[in-house]
């Protein structure tokens, strides 16, 4: 690991310890099960909790691997239950920033539920570089990215994360299945498995 990586994960370390308590908005993917990880070497297990949202519109084998892992890390995980939102019915041109609105401030609340005023998640430095309109909805809800924040690029978090021996270090980046169809098209769960 170089030395510039290693600095980036020690300011990613001391930027979730500076959180004393975070919820984690968590899909088992690759930025936030290493986020997951940082964290729960940043901070005392007890100071965290995984969110993970289910969905319509979210394959049941990714929920499924979230809870082994978040269970394998001993953080506390709750599956937050959601329909799809119903300004999304008709796949939207803008439908990310509106289900990034939806979910978020769901997390938001469910977190504060439980205890929690910060929620964080993966996004990383890549991210920025395309077209990603649900960006302004983290923003407007002042969700924060760590990741993101300290320049950790998707091929730095495959490299960590495969230092920190995550299964998810070479896992596969998982698109929406929103994004199979196409827009202004009514959305029905049944095509969507």
């Amino acid at each position: 690991m170089s030395q510039e990586l290693r600095q980036k994960y020690q300011q990613l370390l001391d930027y979730l310890k500076k959180t004393g308590r975070v919820a984690i908005a968590f899909s088992g993917g690759v930025d936030s099960t290493f986020l997951l990880k940082a964290a729960s070497e940043a901070l005392p297990v007890d100071h965290i909790i995984a969110l993970t949202i289910d969905s319509p519109y979210i394959p049941r084998r990714e929920i499924e691997e979230a809870g082994k892992t978040a269970g394998a890390m001993h953080i506390r995980h709750i599956i937050v239950n959601s329909r799809i939102p119903p300004q999304i019915m008709n796949n939207p041109k803008d439908r990310c920033y509106i289900c990034k609105t939806f979910i978020f401030s769901m997390l938001k609340e469910v977190a504060k539920q439980h205890g929690f005023e910060e929620v964080i998640e993966g996004t990383n430095a890549d991210d920025t570089l395309s077209h990603r309109p649900g960006l302004l909805a983290l923003t407007e809800l002042g969700i924060r990215s760590p990741l993101k924040e300290c320049r950790l690029t998707k091929q730095e978090i495959r490299t960590l994360s495969k230092d920190n021996h995550l299964d998810t270090w070479d896992k596969p980046a998982y698109a929406c299945l929103l994004t199979r169809l196409p827009y202004d098209t009514p959305v029905d769960a049944s095509v969507l498995l």
